[in-house]
């Protein structure tokens, strides 16, 4: 047969068969449209970050400090000064804000000290338009100034020194990539931040010294040299050197890495539509082996059989990977209109390559999950059509399985910010997949065992019947089992995260647990700040001393800078721990939101040098009990041993640390005190601010409820994305089983005709469906419980959440998939039921 005839017989074949052919591109096209929506909202995030690289920096290279640079550090930062480049220093730190009004309050801020010449890149946009950053002036944002009643040409008072405002700020270059921040931002000029008092001994200042290139040098290359030739001349490991390529990929990989909850479900809700493609192919081809039989009589070969049959079902693929493209295209840019309400600008441009990586995703997974078995049916006689299904052939039956894992790996590896982190949600999705299927086959070997026991105590034969139909259909049955199954799992594990979160966040809900922070307390100011915070607290404040410090070695390994590559996130991770900047504290005891997990706590009094770790912190860092940590304190260097690691309750809101050392080893060492407290009403916490701006303006005062409730809403906004992506599954899922029924709706009236002609009376007809029905979805509410516990186990492990069951969400989703297959299984064989036995006989439905 000519290619251009198999063309034409197979667009008949497909035409004459379009229900089930857009079955097909349903089963991938639903799936394939979150994985496009995925894939176009990244795209969108990578542009957007692009466009912003050198903007997020204000600058082209940067140094970061916790403390200022010294004079060779001054002298190697000069010398990165050549001629056409600029350089501008700033200092960020948090202190409050207090209006000169009478009946205002202070309020946390953001403060950042600048040279007149910032910013380097990217734009300060303020209103009135161009406003200065000079001395006596600041510039506030705008959100706070709403907030708080202040206008220009208002008096401000920041620490000692008394302030205009001179404008409000609308957007600042160097902002977070979404625009978040702690506290509102407030510019002042860098020659006023010594006046201001706020530089004070254990200050949390960040200092930064900002390089902008010269225009005719090469951004990407200039800046890399520049960052090299840096790094090369500031060896100390705990100054951070980085370029605007290096916040672009960071930016990008953590909103990957944030993101890989929605790849993983977008690949769950693909695998889902490709275990119900197999089984409706395999429904398909099965039926047109009579076909195939009389084509092979009439001369055609198995070369063009097989030509043929593929094309049908590539076509079908195609198509459904052509919808289902243009569908997540459309779904994406509705997301990124819709981030613009979060002050975020995403454009999402149709991307070719990801329209052509649906297309190619579809025909591979539609190849490989029917190559093997067109083959054994083209190249079986044609007088055999009336016998059992062929084997398959088990090498191509491997290949085919190995072409659809790879064009998955590919897709995740694609999202994934690591290859590692890639092979991690393929390996999980794998290990998930081969969990539900064995559980699917083990339940439905206890129901053919359970329904051969059942005969032997009575249990009436309509109901034996019924349990037995899914044992005599195991390939369909187990589809229906999976996709159902892994798709009310999906919602169990979001369910109990969602518990998770509440139950890590409880103690912070508490009615006793603290919501005001006081950080910066000098000693000479503790016992004047412990009694103004007790007039106005509920319950004595906790006060604990805060040294800062500097890791220098772990275990005689000294620090240094190492190289970073994709694929060493864990190691980066470690070095960025061990390279911050510490605070430490001391104490002879544990406080009540710790508790010991491994080693013993020292005695008090020890003279020992002795430190107790925080035990993920310990896991992330690479420290083990036994572990010898050297410090530098002030230009001191102390060492001690990792005696004990600790759980700490960090929700609990008290001033808690990743490092406690003994008091013998950093007693006398220079520090200050932070303290929580919970305040007695608003107003006894407005009033608390006020004092503390008047009488300590050194003293910042941080609103820990506002910060909880923050990340509580953007939490749950995630979980409910992540929930309404879950439930998706489970539409995907519900299709999938229902059109797989309706495939075999002409197999189920033909048996259904059957036995009401072999004295079935309707009664008997519907309990039998019934009982098949019922058990279907017991069965998938059971595959669901197991797996939706192991899976939730698996999420909250990711999530760093406890583990928490949700039973009253649980029960109602075991619920659903035990009705959802009765309800929709029984009215779509209505009709079957009531057509007469002989009219559906003789007219063979098919």
């Amino acid at each position: 047969m000519k290619t251009s005839a198999l063309l034409r017989f197979g667009l008949r074949l497909f035409v004459r068969r379009r229900a089930t052919m857009f079955f097909f591109a349903g089963c991938l096209g639903l799936g394939i449209a979150f994985l496009s929506a995925v894939g176009h909202l990244l795209a969108a995030v990578d542009l957007a970050v692009a466009l912003r690289a050198r903007e997020l920096l204000a600058g082209d290279v940067q140094v970061i400090s916790s403390r200022t640079f010294n004079a060779d550090e001054r002298a190697a930062l000069s010398r990165a000064l050549t001629p056409g480049r600029r350089a501008v220093q700033s200092v960020a730190l948090a202190s409050m804000l207090a209006p000169l009004r009478a009946d205002s309050s202070p309020f946390l801020v953001a403060v950042k000290a600048v040279e007149a010449r910032y910013p380097l890149r990217g734009e300060l946009i303020t209103a009135p338009p161009r406003a200065e950053i000079i001395p006596g002036s600041c510039l506030i944002e705008r959100s706070a100034a709403l907030s708080h009643d202040l206008k220009v040409g208002d008096l401000v008072r920041l620490g000692n020194l008394r302030l205009r405002v001179t404008g409000l700020i609308d957007k600042e270059p160097d902002r977070d990539f979404f625009g978040f921040s702690f506290a509102p931002r407030v510019f002042i000029s860098i020659e006023d931040l010594p006046r201001t008092g706020l530089l004070g001994f254990g200050a949390r200042a960040r200092y930064a010294w900002t390089l902008s290139l010269a225009d005719a040098e090469n951004p990407a290359a200039a800046a890399d040299a520049a960052k090299r030739s840096l790094e090369k001349a500031l060896p100390d490991p705990h100054l951070n050197v980085s370029s605007y390529s290096d916040g672009e990929s960071s930016v990008r990989d953590g909103l990957r890495r944030s993101g890989i909850f929605f790849t993983a479900l977008s690949l769950a809700a693909l695998i889902l539509g490709a275990a119900g493609l197999r089984a409706g192919l395999t429904l398909f081809l099965d039926g047109e082996s009579a076909t195939m039989g009389l084509l092979r009589c009439l001369g055609a070969t198995v070369a063009e059989i097989e030509k043929l049959y593929a094309s049908v079902c590539m076509g079908a693929a195609v198509l459904g990977g052509r919808l289902g493209a243009f569908a997540g295209w459309a779904l994406s840019a509705a997301v990124a209109r819709t981030a613009a309400r979060f002050g975020l600008t995403l454009s999402a441009p149709p991307q070719f390559g990801l329209f052509a990586e649906c297309l190619l995703l579809s025909a591979a997974l539609a190849w490989g999950l029917s190559a093997a078995r067109i083959r054994a049916l083209a190249a079986r006689p044609p007088l055999d059509g009336l016998r059992a299904p062929p084997l398959m052939a088990r090498r191509l039956v491997i290949v085919g399985w190995g072409v659809a894992v790879a064009v998955m790996a590919a897709a995740a590896y694609r999202r994934a910010p690591s290859a590692r982190e890639a092979a991690m949600l393929v390996g999980a999705l794998a290990l998930g997949a081969a969990l539900i299927e064995g559980l699917s086959r083990g339940v439905l070997a206890l129901v053919e065992r359970g329904a051969e026991v059942a005969e032997g105590f009575g249990l009436p034969f309509p109901l034996r019947h019924g349990l037995r139909r899914l044992v005599r259909r195991p390939a369909e049955t187990r589809v229906m089992l999976f996709t159902l199954a892994a798709a009310f799992a999906l919602l169990a594990s979001v369910a109990a995260s969602r518990q998770g979160f509440a139950r890590a966040l409880a103690p912070a809900q508490a009615e006793n647990a603290a919501d005001l922070f006081l950080i910066d307390v000098q000693p000479a100011q503790l016992k004047d700040a412990r009694r103004i915070a007790v007039r106005y607290a509920k319950e004595e404040p906790a006060f604990a001393p805060l040294v800062r410090a500097r890791l220098l070695s772990v275990d005689g390994r000294a620090l240094s800078r190492g190289e970073k590559r994709r694929d060493e996130d864990s190691r980066r991770t470690r070095e960025r721990l061990r390279s911050r900047e510490y605070n430490l504290t001391f104490a002879n005891a544990l406080n009540p939101s710790e508790s010991l997990v491994a080693g013993r706590f020292w005695d008090p009094g020890t003279a020992a040098g002795e430190a107790s770790v925080e035990r993920d912190f310990a896991d992330r860092a690479g420290i083990k009990l036994g572990s010898r940590l050297a410090f530098d304190v002030s230009g001191r260097p102390i060492a001690a041993m990792v005696t004990s690691l600790r759980r700490v309750e960090w929700a609990a809101m008290r001033p808690n640390f990743f490092v406690t050392l003994t008091p013998a080893l950093i007693a006398e060492a220079p520090r200050t005190y932070i303290a929580s407290l919970r305040a007695r009403s608003g107003a006894a916490s407005a009033a608390l601010r006020r004092e503390l701006s008047r009488a300590q303006p050194n003293v910042s005062v941080v609103d820990a409820a506002a910060l909880l409730d923050t990340a509580r809403k953007t939490l749950n906004l995630i979980l409910t994305a992540i929930e309404a992506l879950a439930w998706f599954c489970v539409v995907v899922g519900a299709l999938v089983a229902a059109g797989l029924v309706a495939l075999g709706r002409g197999q189920r009236a033909t048996e259904g005709a059957l036995e009401r002609a072999l004295g079935f009376r309707a009664r008997e007809a519907l309990a039998a469906d019934a009982a098949e029905l019922i058990g279907l979805g017991a069965m998938s509410a059971a595959c669901a419980a197991v797996a939706g516990f192991f899976l939730a186990w698996a999420m909250s492990r990711r999530l760093e959440v406890p583990f928490t069951a949700a039973p009253l969400e649980i029960l109602a989703l075991i619920a659903c998939a035990l009705l959802l297959p009765a309800l929709s299984g029984l009215l779509a064989g209505a009709p079957a039921r009531r057509q007469a036995a002989l009219d559906v006989l003789r007219n063979d439905v098919n």
